[in-house]
């Protein structure tokens, strides 16, 4: 498996995969640094002199970092029945070939962003990693259209369209059946903010990257007057910390009651949050099909998302959310839903049967231990 070693959408994919079947042997082959190694994985290889280059020199693009990846790839990849792909960054091109020659089948699965903010640059670059995989997952409708567009095809054989699925599910299960002590939970985020039983909290993306428009977001908010309200952002991961500082400063000049969380969050605190969150904003530029919006659905929160987003799935698959179209429509939407109350049990019972039919991994692994 080839990806970042330290993300929870992997680790969740290894552990079904061991789950239903034990005697997989699964080895990640890590592309930078691990913090967080996979539990359920046999092997984690980690280039030391890569790892070391990317921490403290940080020059992603120059030759040297490479020279340990091709001495690797070229000397010491081992053969595999099937190799992954997860996350289709442009300079694997540069070893496609050799995952190639070491397996039997080379799945690239796309997750999203990587398709849809791909560069024009990188086209041909993505285009030889597509060419040389014999099966390339594109999980949504919206994505295989996308993909046809960007590489200007008119089908794709290797196409499948397999979930991809969502291990902190298994989390929120367990904090709905439990239940979580709101004020607690928020004491824990921030000593300095107090809320009531009686407090709405908006939750505003789920990362610190511009794409989700936290300052545009922040602008629109300013222009109404919100009583009793908590504004959290998480800015976990992605972004610089020239716009995190940013986004805090735009926070600390606004009269709005709100929370920045920039640390690491564990399994069971994103859960807790998505489980205390009434409504959830996603206004990012583009997406494939967020996880952390599927997670927010599965709370049970109300989801406001950008009507140019490509989730008509969700329409599709009988869910309850709402959109706008521009983002300076967002505080009138929100006002609108916060003054309706959470959702009718029905209608969580409806979005929660939903997402785990689509990303659950208990429904949806089968066809992975297949390729």
């Amino acid at each position: 498996m080839v990806g970042d070693a330290n993300s929870v959408h992997i680790h969740g994919f290894i552990k079904a995969m061991k789950q239903k079947d034990p005697e997989l042997i699964i080895d990640v082959f890590a592309v930078i640094p691990v913090i967080r190694i996979p539990e359920f994985a046999d092997n984690v290889i980690e280039i030391k002199l890569l790892s070391w280059y990317v921490k403290y020199i940080n020059k992603g693009t120059r030759f040297i970092i490479f020279l340990p990846l091709f001495i690797w790839h070229r000397f010491f990849l081992k053969n595999y029945d099937t190799i992954f792909i997860h996350f289709i960054v442009p300079y694997y091109h540069n070893f496609v070939k050799y995952y190639n020659k070491r397996c039997k089948t080379l799945v690239s699965v796309f997750w999203g962003s990587d398709l849809f903010r791909i560069k024009k640059k990188d086209i041909p670059k993505v285009l030889k990693i597509v060419g040389m995989s014999d099966v390339v997952n594109l999980a949504t409708p919206e994505m295989y259209k996308e993909f046809l567009h960007t590489f200007n095809m008119s089908s794709c054989i290797k196409r499948t369209n397999y979930s991809f699925g969502i291990e902190i599910l298994n989390d929120i299960k367990t904090v709905i059946k439990k239940g979580v002590n709101r004020q607690r939970f928020i004491a824990k985020l921030s000593c300095s903010v107090k809320i009531t039983a009686e407090t709405k909290i908006v939750t505003i993306g789920y990362n610190g990257a511009p794409q989700q428009q936290h300052l545009k977001i922040i602008e629109d908010l300013e222009n109404r007057e919100w009583r009793n309200t908590l504004f959290i952002f998480p800015i976990t991961y992605a972004g610089t910390k020239e716009y995190h500082s940013e986004i805090k400063r735009k926070l600390e000049r606004s009269s709005l009651n709100w929370i920045l969380i920039p640390e690491f969050m564990t399994n069971k605190q994103i859960s807790n949050l998505r489980f205390v969150t009434d409504v959830f904003i996603q206004l990012q530029t583009t997406d494939g099909l967020s996880v952390a919006t599927q997670e927010h659905i599965f709370a049970g929160n109300r989801v406001i998302v950008g009507s140019w987003l490509p989730y008509k799935m969700f329409k599709e698959m009988g869910i309850f959310y709402q959109t706008v179209d521009t983002v300076s429509e967002i505080s009138e939407k929100l006002k609108e839903e916060l003054s309706l109350g959470p959702l009718s049990q029905a209608m969580k019972d409806i979005n929660r049967n939903a997402i785990a039919k689509f990303s659950d991994w208990e429904y949806v692994i089968e066809p992975w231990l297949k390729l």
